[in-house]
């Protein structure tokens, strides 16, 4: 997250306002991809609706008003459900979502459980293959996209093995 703030810190040089800016961008830019997705998912009523509703929700207000390693997470999880949507039609968007998962998972500990859902989805979409006989692209992109999970989590584990293991610690307790 703090490494992601560098070009807004750059951008606003020598003012330290430059995550402020960032976490404004970001929190505008989720309102317009929710409505886009629910348009494209369900219909420009309910993107409308879903886009009215987060513009005004007390919580989205409150978060978005300070730079806090979860403030991006509603972005890439509604980025997440999408492109897992899309999974399920096209085997090849499994890396998307690999990217995305591995992205929301650096934010905060609590979206791992993001991983749950998007497990589901991945065993509705292997079934869905073996019915329409395209099981050598799903297992290929799926293994592509564990790869891309991995690499991911290689700084994270290599920080914490030199660290004395600090942040299992703190998911374990």
């Amino acid at each position: 997250y703090y490494y992601f703030m560098l070009p807004f810190l750059w951008l606003s040089y020598p003012s330290p306002l430059g995550p402020v800016y960032a976490v404004a961008f970001f929190s505008t830019l989720t309102i317009f991809t929710v409505y886009h997705i629910c348009k494209k998912m369900f219909s420009p009523l309910t993107g409308v609706l879903a886009a009215f509703f987060l513009t005004f929700a007390s919580s989205a207000i409150e978060l978005s008003r300070f730079s806090w390693n979860p403030n991006l997470a509603p972005l890439l999880g509604v980025l997440l459900i999408y492109f897992s949507w899309k999974a399920l039609q096209n085997s090849k968007h499994w890396i998307v979502v690999a990217v995305l998962f591995s992205a929301i998972i650096q934010l905060h500990y609590l979206t791992l459980l993001s991983g749950v859902s998007a497990g589901i989805l991945w065993i509705i979409g292997a079934v869905r293959a073996k019915q329409a006989k395209k099981v050598s692209g799903f297992i290929k992109h799926s293994l592509l996209s564990l790869l891309v999970v991995i690499i991911s989590f290689l700084p994270l584990v290599a920080f914490d093995l030199r660290h004395g293991g600090i942040n299992f610690q703190a998911i374990q307790s």
